[in-house]
């Protein structure tokens, strides 16, 4: 009997069955007429149709922006910022990018200023950072120097070659230096940018090897493990076991790092965290 009263065509008659769209009454229209009434008036789908902030869209929108421009930028070849066609073309690029590429760290410089009672968890997580990073630079300049040997007829051009010539061309970061870096869905330009700002980081916590003042923790290849050497270094101080030992954050208003005046007593200051979609 409930059933009867609260399950009945007339209970969706005029209902907004979203923002925008009401429901028809059934009695009058027939299969095809209420088809065509939800294909005719149906409106766009919006976030807010699903009860959704307007923000969870961002994400898609964004997605589809950069499937699309870099779809363009594949159909047009590049946009002849190289000055010519194949791989010649990528010439000027690498001039420019071996140009600003810095130099590897010495670790064995580093390494020999370092006396065993030194090694705490933060400075063996630095000499960490810094070898992935060797080995992301010898990757990036070793294969340049062998495209400009096939460029200038020295070496036979390789597979590997091509597609390093086409990525520089395409401002794309080549599949065999992203497997050796860190995640990043940047173009190459900013990517790279990106990657000077870390290697400037790996030097400057190097050259003190001691705890910086504020670690950019997403300009780390492995950001867990800094976070785990905090956990270490609390455990030791306090006597307790590691797995005793959790994370916990708080937020500051500091927006410049020079008014940070140095370590703070008991954990670290990190930055470099975004929130997305939040309100």
């Amino acid at each position: 009997e409930y059933l009867s009263v609260l399950i009945n065509p007339e209970l969706l008659v005029g209902a907004n069955l979203c923002a925008g769209f009401k429901s028809p009454d059934a009695s009058k229209l027939e299969y095809a007429q209420y088809t065509k009434y939800i294909e005719e008036r149906f409106p766009p789908e919006v976030p807010g149709m699903f009860w959704l902030h307007p923000n969870a869209e961002i994400g898609f929108l964004t997605n589809t922006g950069n499937a699309t421009f870099q779809t363009i930028s594949e159909i047009s070849g590049g946009g002849g910022g190289g000055g010519g066609s194949g791989i010649e073309g990528s010439q000027a690029l690498i001039t420019a990018y071996m140009a600003q590429l810095p130099e590897n760290l010495d670790m064995i410089e580093i390494r020999s200023r370092l006396k065993e009672e030194d090694y705490t968890p933060f400075v063996i997580v630095s000499l960490q950072e810094s070898d992935r990073m060797n080995l992301l630079l010898s990757g990036m300049r070793s294969s340049m120097i062998e495209l400009e040997l096939g460029i200038s007829g020295a070496l036979n051009v390789t597979d590997n070659m091509e597609d390093l010539a086409r990525d520089l061309q395409l401002n794309k970061v080549n599949a065999l230096w992203a497997e050796k870096a860190y995640p990043s869905l940047k173009l190459l330009a900013s990517w790279f940018a990106d990657l000077l700002d870390r290697v400037a980081q790996c030097v400057n916590w190097t050259t003190e090897l001691k705890l910086l003042k504020s670690i950019w923790l997403s300009g780390l290849f492995n950001s867990m493990s800094f976070l785990t050497s905090n956990m270490q270094v609390a455990a030791r101080s306090n006597n307790l076991p590691l797995d005793f030992m959790t994370n916990r954050c708080r937020f500051s208003n500091t927006r410049d790092l020079n008014e940070i005046p140095g370590v703070p007593p008991q954990g670290v200051y990190v930055h470099g965290l975004f929130l997305e979609g939040a309100r």
